[in-house]
């Protein structure tokens, strides 16, 4: 199972949970995103996101797997499953990331990264960052312990006591820079993988 850019595997625990009925399941934080190391390089995209999905499936030795993705983790598993099918026997692509690449505003800074950039990065509680969210979509349609997942183990107490972002504006804002280099949607255009 993997989460949509600047969320976090754990939001996934209800799920997460209820698959255990049926097989072994694995998330993991994306790099940049909740408790993953933070690369020296700072270097993040979509190809990386793809790229580190497959390494993780051949780390953990699987092959044939059965995935769900999210958004960019949606994308990721569109992109493995066109190029390595042994890896990925079927996925559920929720709210893939696809951009028309013809689009000429595909050239220009993405007003998703501007809008990113501003996103608010600390809350002065869990709390207060739920208070923040609860109303405010997409996170209104979310399960409130799901929300609450987010708010708890997608922040860290700060110097100042605050509640921070475990994956700080500028990684997703990163991701989305990247988003005219990498063609998701060729990706699952191609894809033979139910």
């Amino acid at each position: 199972l993997l989460h949509a850019t600047g969320f976090l595997g754990a939001i996934y625990r209800p799920l997460t949970q209820a698959l255990t009925a049926i097989g072994r399941v694995y998330s993991y934080d994306q790099r940049g995103h909740g408790d993953s190391e933070r690369p020296r390089n700072d270097v993040y995209g979509w190809d990386i996101t793809a790229s580190d999905l497959e390494g993780f499936i051949l780390a953990m030795g699987l092959k044939g797997v059965r995935g769900i993705g999210h958004s960019a983790g949606a994308t990721a598993f569109g992109a493995v499953a066109s190029g390595r099918p042994d890896l990925v026997a079927r996925a559920l692509l929720i709210e893939p990331v696809i951009f028309d690449m013809q689009d000429p505003a595909m050239q220009r800074p993405s007003e998703l990264r501007e809008r990113t950039l501003k996103r608010k990065r600390s809350f002065d509680s869990v709390d207060a960052m739920f208070a923040n969210f609860e109303h405010k979509p997409p996170y209104k349609t979310w399960r409130k312990e799901i929300l609450r997942d987010y708010c708890e183990r997608g922040t860290f107490a700060g110097a100042d006591g605050k509640r921070v972002l475990k994956c700080p504006p500028e990684v997703e804002a990163e991701i989305y820079t990247t988003s005219r280099d990498f063609d998701g949607f060729a990706y699952i255009m191609r894809c033979n993988v139910p």
